[in-house]
């Protein structure tokens, strides 16, 4: 494969008129381009031995494309919103919404899906840095790590797991973050750890975890009771009224958050509660007052302080990308 600067570079050299921010250690950069006819619009977070890509796809109707690419592909994906999957004869990849995986391609020869639209971050690795840097934190033993090494096509999970709230605060962390230039760099890779650790963290919790013992009706139950709560988006709920409500122990609750979402239930709810914030505020010109008493709070400035220490940005920094 080529290094993953260069490959980048020629893109960089086809986009030039897109630039917005180019300092020296660090660039971010902003296209608006067209896939197989699918409008996208990217920002491009670069680093020498990493790429971060946000990416939003417009799309009406589910499509299949064909993809090539001699040089491969070794990336981690997030699919925030929508659906994407990969086949090919060397390899199968399927990531659902709020799904991620690790992967690498030595050559990109096969056919994708999408079904919606879709919002989506990629990070973007060369294969070099990883095995050098990065392949101390995977078990020895583990198949991914020697299909790696080999060159052959590989993913580190064989379903793609869920991406955990721990996950996600750290993704806006990165795309959100406005730290002098100077640190922006530091700071992106600190952050590419960080995200490193969680999800090998993740993969030696599942290698570890034996089969759960909880009934196939508590099962069921704790899925009803995430849609629950995922329709009652902003507004406040006590892990108390859930017990109450579905008639489960909060341990049993618990229990079954971890094993679907790897966090308990008063986790899922804040997740459901500042996801919901964001989106009333950015989409329907919530104000953070009207949003502070919704959500329960007694003063705009602690709900203020909560949503910042869950997204890394305030609330009245949404409200000024939108005015």
């Amino acid at each position: 494969m080529k290094p993953l600067k260069e490959r980048f570079q020629l893109k960089f050299n086809r986009n030039k008129r897109n630039i917005a921010l180019d300092k020296e250690g660090y660039r971010e950069l902003f296209f608006k381009t067209s896939f197989y006819n699918i409008p996208v619009r990217e920002k491009f977070i670069v680093d020498d031995s990493f790429i971060v890509i946000y990416s939003e796809s417009t799309i009406d109707s589910p499509v299949t494309v064909p993809i090539f690419l001699a040089d491969g592909v070794f990336k981690m994906q997030f699919e925030l919103e929508g659906y994407s999957s990969f086949c090919s004869s060397d390899l199968d990849i399927e990531i659902p919404e709020q799904h991620f995986n690790l992967f690498f391609l030595p050559k990109v020869h096969g056919a994708l899906q999408y079904r919606k639209s879709r919002v989506c971050v990629d990070v973007m690795f060369d294969k070099e840095m990883f095995e050098r840097d990065v392949s101390r934190l995977i078990p020895q033993s583990s198949v991914f790590l020697k299909q790696l090494l080999d060159n052959n096509a590989c993913k580190l999970f064989d379903q793609s797991p869920r991406i955990t709230i721990e996950m996600l605060t750290v993704i806006h962390q990165i795309l959100e973050s406005r730290l002098p230039h100077n640190l922006q760099a530091t700071y992106n890779r600190l952050k590419i750890q960080e995200l490193l650790v969680l999800i090998f963290s993740k993969l030696a919790m599942q290698e570890g975890k034996g089969q759960s013992d909880l009934s196939l009706a508590e099962n069921e139950k704790v899925l009803q009771i995430s849609e629950w709560i995922a329709q009652r988006g902003i507004r406040l709920i006590s892990v108390q009224e859930l017990v109450d409500h579905f008639g489960l122990s909060q341990k049993v609750i618990n229990r079954g958050f971890q094993k679907y979402y790897d966090c308990s239930v008063a986790q899922y709810i804040k997740k459901v509660q500042m996801e919901s914030a964001k989106r009333l505020i950015k989409e329907q010109g919530y104000s953070i007052n009207e949003i502070a008493q919704l959500m329960g709070y007694s003063y705009p400035q602690h709900f203020s302080v909560a949503f910042s220490k869950y997204f890394g940005y305030s609330p009245k920094e949404v409200k000024q990308k939108i005015s």
